[in-house]
């Protein structure tokens, strides 16, 4: 009979309730050493039936006993979890049983608690101490019932990645039913399908020792990682929220926690995303601040990749877009970025005088260095502006009182009752009335803006029609 070998079960140590005459009646053993120590069939206890314990000797010299039990069914259970079924195994449960073939992921394993059938549980040490090691070993149907880690585990890892066997290098313990694994590199086979095999022997140092017994077993897959991604089109609002196509490869045709797909766009995640194919899907731009060359990065259960370009262009949306000519309305403006560190806006510099340039920085009213609402007669551009000149295409009117809501509304009141005139310089606010046509209305987070400097945070297409009803 072949002794047990597998790992121990919690039995009652009961040294001190061995009657003598088993003690002292050595040649009624069946076996000495580690293994099976027990009543041969010539021996009967003093009053017949059963015998009244089960004795088990492990290698170290430890007696088990279990009472109340037939040694025969007692050691016919303990053989079977020990056989190359893997009975008493117990299954792991990862926390992703996906990824990248080229490893460095960190996932966890968990085990149930121990029970009669698998009494395994995982014991704590340092990395080079904990007596786990984990092993990625090829297998064509990790998940089948039937599939097995194999039980000499004795390979190195750089010598077997070729052949689809991996050892892990970096284990931690985190409870008696959970450990973590930084997932090796196993893109060197064309394999992609794994068995996730636990022992009870370290494995940090890249080898498992060939006497190590198998603990737990799951799978794990490895997925092609998507490839280098496109965007069309290539620019949209700042505002967000235009439909969009991501061009890739090796995507998944449905999203699900075992098939992931996510995707950013310049950093902000893309927004209802839907697979169409292996090579396509499509989502919604987000709100950004604008900006220019902003990358698509493509997630899936196979790793990352980045590409593509996309610029947000400043751009605002006003309601109503049309005012009375000679009167005033409170406009409705959406865009991005109008709580921005350079946004600051100041009621009394809306709608005001100011003088000449003479000192950058110096200026109040319509020209301060302050953001502002314009109203302009086609694109704004205040380059030119200089000591006696005035800005290249200027404000015509301004949208005073503003007040902002969100980083991504405010309001104001334009008066198309007044208008500036510019003159060296100088934009004197006065009482002649906008002119009837259609007009830019345009966000800048600074007034004066020497030339050639000036930037816009926020720009505008978005036009306001002054019209006399």
């Amino acid at each position: 009979m072949t002794p047990f070998t597998g790992r121990a079960f919690e039995w009652f140590l009961m040294d001190s309730f061995i009657p003598e005459e088993h003690h002292a009646d050595t040649s009624d053993k069946v076996h000495e050493g580690p293994g099976w120590v027990g009543p041969s069939p010539r021996s009967h206890p003093p009053h017949g039936g059963e015998p009244v314990m089960s004795i088990l000797k492990t290698g170290t010299g430890t007696t088990l006993v279990r009472v109340g039990a037939s040694a025969a069914l007692a050691l016919a259970t303990l053989v079977a979890v020990g056989t190359s079924s893997q009975a008493g195994v117990s299954a792991l449960t990862s926390s992703t049983t996906i990824g990248p073939p080229a490893g460095t992921n960190t996932i966890t394993l968990t085990i149930p608690a121990p029970t009669v059938a698998a009494n395994n549980k995982f014991t704590t040490g340092t990395l080079t101490t904990i007596p786990e090691g984990v092993q990625f070993q090829y297998n064509a149907t990790p998940s089948a019932a039937g599939s097995t880690c194999t039980t000499n585990p004795a390979t190195n890892a750089a010598v077997a990645a070729s052949a689809g066997v991996v050892t892990a290098v970096t284990v931690r313990y985190l409870s008696s039913t959970k450990i973590s694994v930084v997932v090796p590199d196993l893109s060197a086979g064309a394999a992609n399908t794994f068995m996730v095999c636990v022992y009870n022997a370290n494995g940090n140092s890249g080898t498992i020792s060939s006497s190590a017994t198998v603990l737990a077993k799951g799978s794990y897959n490895t997925s092609t990682p998507p490839g280098t991604p496109t965007i069309l089109p290539i620019s949209g609002p700042a505002l967000g929220g235009q439909a969009v196509t991501i061009t890739s490869s090796a995507l998944p045709t449905s999203i699900t926690t075992a098939t992931p797909l996510t995707a950013t766009l310049g950093g902000t995640p893309l927004l209802n995303i839907v697979a169409v194919d292996a090579n396509h899907f499509t989502a919604v731009t987000p709100a950004h601040v604008a900006s220019t060359a902003q990358a698509v990065v493509v997630t899936t259960a196979g790793g990352s990749k980045s590409g593509g370009t996309y610029a947000f262009k400043n751009g605002i949306v006003i309601s109503p877009d049309t005012v009375v000519s000679g009167a005033s309305a409170d406009i409705d403006i959406q865009g991005v970025g109008f709580l921005g560190a350079s946004m600051t806006f100041t009621p009394s510099d809306e709608g005001v005088t100011s003088a000449a340039h003479a000192v950058d920085g110096t200026h109040a009213g319509t020209n301060s260095t302050h953001a502002h609402v314009y109203l302009v007669a086609g694109t704004y551009n205040g380059a030119s502006f200089a000591v006696g000149a005035n800005k290249t295409n200027g404000q015509l009117s301004e949208c005073a009182n503003v007040a902002v809501i969100s980083d991504t509304e405010l309001i104001c009141t334009m008066d198309t009752a007044q208008t500036y005139v510019a003159a060296s310089g100088a934009y004197t606010w006065t009482t002649a009335s906008v002119v009837d046509g259609t007009y830019t209305v345009t966000i800048v987070n600074d007034g004066e803006v020497p030339a050639p400097a000036y930037q816009t945070v926020i720009s505008s297409g978005s036009t306001l029609t002054v019209a006399a009803f």
